[in-house]
């Protein structure tokens, strides 16, 4: 790389400093409102032998080679109180258990990871925002029993180009889009190129799944491709989440402040268009839940972009939300729950096929304080 390790350094420790109690960056547009409630759903709190420490931010995915849910890393507190976690858990529908893997799961000082499964190398892929000590995005493996751990912004010979995003944490989207077989990420802010410049642009990347030299930080690489002819989503897409539509066959990417939902066709990302949506937030559960039918959106935080002292937009969670919406392919529902969690934002949450149930774990109730409690959202009876 030709930018130098100081610069990196000050780049990183700007990003976690503004990112700490849950401000994410990114640019704004306008909002839409919301839609009225159409059907009723029940949550189910769940009561484990024993349970992760209350967090927000982990990454979490449904490992169909274990036929598990992992969970690993996340924080709790604000800084100068912050505690970073970097144990691995897995959830087999009706408790938590600690895994005991090689290799440090993808923590340390590092928050928002994405996570998803990858069934063409059958591993748990869980890309990272830039660390501390500049270090940038690493890209990671759990295949049962292992973390390894790839850098992505060193040139190798499978790729001209390798992505080492540095937007701030939890704006960017992880995503598998079983119609095409393609693992997606993508990155609304700025990246890295193989040289070392900065491209302030969005951009959308594929994981081929192939990876070189040591599993250590800086040391091996993984084979993105950047899709350069790709038509992405503009940089006041704002926070994003993606989840896979198993009826629409379709990998979604949802901007939550903005309501836009994208779809991504194996070449490009397009507009879906829709006349209602939940109302503006930032850190929401999203999760395809076949017994329902569609895409459920859980909670959030209410958030009112703001321009910090560089003049970027920054998007700081306000009042913690507990609604919950379906996609029906075309527009947003919100549903009538029994019993829903507290509200929150920047839980975790993932879909069950075994057990047939939307998970959901933890996350923020406030900036300071965090839950440690696990729910199960299931169709009224």
């Amino acid at each position: 790389m030709k930018q130098s390790s100081t610069s990196r350094l000050a780049l990183a420790l700007a990003l976690l400093a503004i990112t700490s109690c849950g401000t994410v960056h990114g640019s704004t547009a306008g909002a839409p409102s919301s839609a009225s409630s159409t059907k009723t759903v029940q949550w189910k709190k769940l009561s484990p032998g024993s349970s992760p420490l209350a967090r927000d931010s982990a990454g979490i995915a449904y490992d169909a080679h274990s036929q598990s849910i992992i969970l690993t890393g996340g924080e709790t507190g604000c800084s100068p109180n912050t505690t970073d976690f970097s144990d691995t858990w897995s959830w087999n529908g009706t408790d938590w258990t600690l895994l005991h893997p090689k290799g440090i799961g993808p923590a340390q000082t590092i928050i928002g990871e994405q996570m998803e499964y990858d069934p063409l190398t059958q591993t748990v892929v869980a890309v990272t925002p830039p660390g501390g000590c500049g270090q940038g995005t690493f890209t990671w493996t759990w295949n049962g029993s292992t973390w390894n751990v790839y850098s992505n912004c060193y040139s190798n010979t499978n790729s001209s180009e390798v992505p080492c995003p540095i937007t701030s944490p939890r704006l960017d989207a992880l995503g598998y889009d079983a119609a095409s077989q393609q693992l997606i990420y993508f990155d609304p802010s700025q990246y890295l190129d193989a040289n070392g410049n900065t491209i302030s642009t969005p951009s959308t990347w594929m994981w081929s799944g192939a990876t070189t030299g040591a599993t250590q930080p800086n040391m091996g690489s993984t084979a993105w491709t950047h899709m350069t002819n790709a038509n992405s989503p503009s940089a006041n897409a704002g926070p994003v989440t993606m989840v896979y539509d198993a009826a629409m066959k379709k990998l979604l990417m949802y901007a939550s402040f903005t309501g836009t939902m994208y779809e991504w066709d194996g070449s490009s990302w397009s507009t879906i268009p829709s006349t209602t949506s939940p109302s503006p937030r930032t850190g929401s559960a999203l999760v395809y839940d076949p017994a329902l039918g569609g895409v459920v959106l859980f909670g959030g935080a209410t958030t009112s972009p703001t321009k910090d002292s560089t003049g970027e937009t920054v998007y700081t969670p306000g009042t913690p939300l507990n609604d919950t919406w379906l996609w029906n392919g075309s527009s947003w529902h919100r549903l009538d729950t029994t019993t829903p969690p507290g509200a929150r934002f920047y839980a975790q949450a993932a879909y069950d096929p075994v057990h047939n149930a939307f998970l959901l774990f933890g996350g923020a109730r406030s900036l300071t304080a965090d839950s440690n409690d696990t729910w199960e959202l299931l169709p009224a009876h």
